[in-house]
């Protein structure tokens, strides 16, 4: 007998301690609700509306925040903290609070319902009521500057004193703990029963709350929100990144040597990114490459192609504009949901033949969600009609045991034949040639570069020297680098090695160009 009552006790402690995901906490008080923070990190100041009843107010840093929610399988409970008393005749002052809702069964883009606690004693009705709306003529939801769009239909309404929650009542306000403008703030807060929420359309089951999103506001009617509202999204809130890149990011304008122009062809590179806690939903990437507007309704840029990819619980992606291909900006394409830690993945190929010959293009791609704030990313396309035979990306000297080590590193090679290299023990003096041949090109040709050391091992320990690189074209034209400057420790063998290639070199026929070129060149000893 004794073995079994353990076994009992052992079994009721297990239970109570194994807490499902949707756990019921139907409260006796307020106290006792389970409040989830509806808060994107900046609160809400106080004294931005009047009057203070209609003031939601807020202090993330100190765990006071603007708005709550809470459900079980019995109530959806929510919660405003305003700035003031907002008691009234009837209960409640005569404005409202409300909640608009973004339901999973709804469009990604828009709000579907409306829950508030009305004070303006509606008609009919002895006391103050809650109510559920419908917003049944939809607008995509867009905040640039300002959304508005109200509930039409009034699905349900209730005296707030029907039984309930808080203290068998469906609404309450009481004050807050906080004190965050001139006077003590307070809570309205109110219920809507589960039942009724299944019963018009809103939800299937009350686990589907997991998944709605809402919008806190206040109001001077039940079907509006045109007092106070929070500066952040729906919430709970998603964060979003963006990355965007083009490739080439830079265009040589001038003909090629062989006279044949070759498309100017780039591949803009989108990557949205779900970073948050939360999934985002109704995410939108924007672009308008407004810079390549070379007048009215008229871009330079001409989009080919689009691709798309995203992660596998994501989705559906739509391309909404441009609606068919070939075509010019803007770009516009949504996903229906962005789950926590996946990707939308976006690859624009475009042409800008149309462009001239010479300009940068800076353009800025943005992408926000229903809630999501807006982020921005940058990518900058050069057309540049008179390039050099080479863009150098760097050049340094350092002082090793066995002599001075020069690396050169190349960001494009389009025309360049070679490299001479150059030293001297004065920065203004006299240079010497130190290769005795030209170093050739590794990337004839190429719009990408590679990485170039050669050793000076006849340096003189102690002796500070001064070096100069120069880039010879494959017409004979050369330009000079530096000078950079290193003093040597020691002595030791000479090399030269060509490493970190980015990719293979360029046709056939620049082989036999650079070695005549290099025979040309290679027993001169030029002094500069």
């Amino acid at each position: 007998m004794r073995k079994a009552m353990r076994l009992m006790v052992l079994l009721i402690v297990v239970v109570s301690t194994f807490v499902l995901p949707y756990q019921r906490v139907t409260a006796a008080s307020i106290e006792d609700i389970a409040w989830r923070p509806l808060d994107c990190g900046a609160g809400d100041p106080f004294e931005d509306e009047n009057p203070d009843a209609v003031d939601l107010v807020g202090d993330t840093a100190n765990g006071f925040y603007s708005a709550y929610y809470a459900f079980d399988e019995t109530y959806l409970y929510l919660r405003h903290r305003v700035n003031g008393d907002a008691t009234g005749t009837d209960g409640f002052a005569q404005y409202a609070w409300t909640m608009l809702m973004n339901v999973p069964s709804g469009s990604a883009y828009e709000y579907q319902y409306m829950v508030s606690m009305n004070g303006n004693n509606s008609p009919g009705y002895a006391a103050d009521t809650v109510e559920l709306w419908r917003n049944t003529l939809r607008a995509p939801i867009d905040w640039t500057p300002i959304f508005r769009d109200y509930g039409e239909t009034n699905l349900w309404k209730v005296v707030y004193t029907t039984t309930g929650p808080f203290g068998g009542k469906l609404a309450s306000t009481e004050p807050a703990g906080s004190n965050l403008g001139n006077y003590a703030d307070y809570f309205v807060s109110w219920a809507i029963p589960v039942s009724t929420l299944i019963s018009n359309g809103v939800i299937t089951a009350w686990t589907d709350l997991e998944k709605v999103l809402f919008f806190p506001a206040t109001a001077t009617d039940p079907n509006q929100y045109n007092k106070d509202y929070l500066n952040c999204p729906f919430l709970p809130r998603a964060e979003l990144t963006i990355q965007k890149s083009v490739t080439p990011e830079i265009i040589y304008t001038a003909p090629p040597p062989n006279g044949t122009p070759t498309p100017w062809d780039v591949t803009y590179t989108f990557v949205v990114s779900s970073v948050g806690t939360t999934a985002a939903i109704g995410v939108v990437l924007e672009d308008l490459f407004e810079n390549f507007e070379l007048a009215p309704e008229w871009s330079c840029l001409k989009i080919k192609d689009i691709d798309t990819t995203i992660g596998a619980n994501s989705g559906p992606v739509t391309i909404v504009t441009p609606a068919s291909l070939p075509s010019v900006p803007p770009l516009k394409i949504t996903a229906d949901k962005l789950a926590v830690g996946e990707q939308l993945t976006v690859e624009l190929v475009a042409n800008v033949d149309e462009c001239g010959t010479a300009g940068t293009f800076v353009n800025t791609a943005k992408t926000y969600a229903t809630n999501a704030s807006e982020v921005q990313d940058t990518a900058v396309l050069l057309l540049d009609p008179d390039p050099t035979a080479i863009e150098l990306a760097r050049f340094e000297a350092v002082a090793q045991d066995d002599g001075i080590l020069i690396e050169w590193e190349t960001a494009t090679e389009m025309d360049n034949l070679g490299f001479n290299l150059y030293r001297s023990t004065a920065a203004n003096g006299e240079y010497i040639l130190l290769n005795g041949a030209l170093i050739p090109t590794q990337v004839p040709g190429a719009t990408f570069g590679a990485t170039y050391t050669w050793l000076d091992d006849s340096a003189v320990p102690g002796v500070t020297y001064f070096y100069k690189l120069e880039a010879v074209d494959i017409e004979g034209q050369a330009t000079l680098h530096g000078p950079i400057q290193a003093t040597a420790l020691s002595t030791g063998p000479s090399a030269v090695s060509l490493t970190a290639f980015s990719a293979g070199g360029g046709s056939g026929l620049w082989l036999p160009l650079a070695l005549s070129a290099m025979a040309l060149l290679g027993g001169l000893r030029r002094r500069k």
